[in-house]
């Protein structure tokens, strides 16, 4: 399920405008997803909620890379999760387990047993 809003007023060109990463709470039922477009004139912002199917879960992070990390799961599996499916916080030092939202997409593709 997608909803875009769309927010108006005057301005120029057709552009990105550049927007200043800001923190996000962390909401595992929905992403949401903001761009700022100049439209002949017109200053848009347009935002687009989607609902994504997460799971929680209690891992310890073994290894990272710039792009993923190696997390143990409970069942004691090991598997390198994509960072870009990772949609909460986590702590990269801490060898202990740790709560860590993840899209379950990737879950199923690696074949973890949640």
């Amino acid at each position: 399920m997608s909803l875009y809003i769309v927010t108006t007023s005057t301005s120029g060109d057709i552009s990105p405008i550049p927007r200043k990463r800001e923190e996000n709470i962390i909401d595992p039922n929905v992403n949401v997803t903001t761009q700022d477009l100049n439209i002949n004139n017109t200053k848009a912002t347009v935002t687009k909620k989607l609902k994504k199917e997460l799971k929680e879960i209690e891992c310890t992070i073994l290894y990272e890379t710039e792009k993923a990390l190696r997390l143990k799961f409970p069942s004691g599996e090991e598997s390198w999760v994509p960072k870009s499916t990772i949609k909460s916080r986590y702590d990269s030092g801490n060898k202990e387990a740790q709560s860590i939202f993840i899209d379950s997409w990737i879950l199923q593709k690696n074949q973890i047993a949640v």
